[in-house]
């Protein structure tokens, strides 16, 4: 099994475009952080707490668990939903939260059809850090989607996406949002505007 057979299989039933969605700094925005928001349009109004059983933290070590708080608008994910039922695109998790997106769906409500299962390490506060593990993972996934697919309209969405990807590759648009905001509807509107000229 490759890395996009679950994909290609959705692909080959219905050709789609593809967003490839990392979730801290996109959809959860950094509940780290102290620093003042914005008015925001898509303000986070729901707050749930996400236990992960023991994992592996990279170097780190191990423990038995951690409590997760998540911080969301339910208006993006409403967006988001629309443009998917607009545009058809595949929602594509490309996470290090990569065992836990079904956890995420349920609470989240998130219409996902996929997660990348790659080696991914889990979750972390670590922004702006190019050339961590999980990053370059990340940007091997995409760049080695647009070798093999290089006709599909792909949308990666990522906090450090522009960070790590800056050739321009056709087909392939880059979002970047601000990790304390999260994504927002100027966002979805380059993304929407996008996606509509491959409908």
């Amino acid at each position: 099994m490759t890395l996009f057979d679950k994909l290609d299989q959705l692909l080959q039933g219905k050709p789609a475009p593809v967003i490839f969605f990392d979730f801290d700094g996109v959809i959860n925005v950094d509940s780290a952080t102290d620093k003042v928001r914005k008015p925001d349009v898509f303000k986070p109004n729901r707050k749930e707490p996400l236990y992960i059983q023991k994992e592996t933290w990279g170097g780190w070590g191990s423990y038995t668990g951690e409590w997760h708080l998540l911080q969301w608008s339910e208006q993006l994910i409403q967006q988001l939903t629309e443009l998917k039922e607009e545009t058809g695109y595949y929602w594509v998790w490309l996470t290090t939260w990569t065992q836990h997106t079904r956890k995420l769906d349920g609470l989240l409500k998130t219409p996902s059809d996929l997660t990348i299962e790659w080696e991914g390490v889990t979750p972390s506060h670590r922004y702006n850090d190019p050339l961590s593990r999980r990053n370059q993972q990340k940007l091997e996934t995409v760049k080695l989607f647009k070798e093999t697919h290089p006709d599909v309209p792909t949308v990666w969405v990522d906090d450090e996406a522009t960070i790590l990807h800056k050739a321009n590759t056709p087909n392939l648009l880059t979002v970047t949002p601000n990790p304390v905001s999260g994504l927002q509807d100027e966002h979805v509107e380059v993304m929407r505007d996008f996606l509509r000229t491959f409908i």
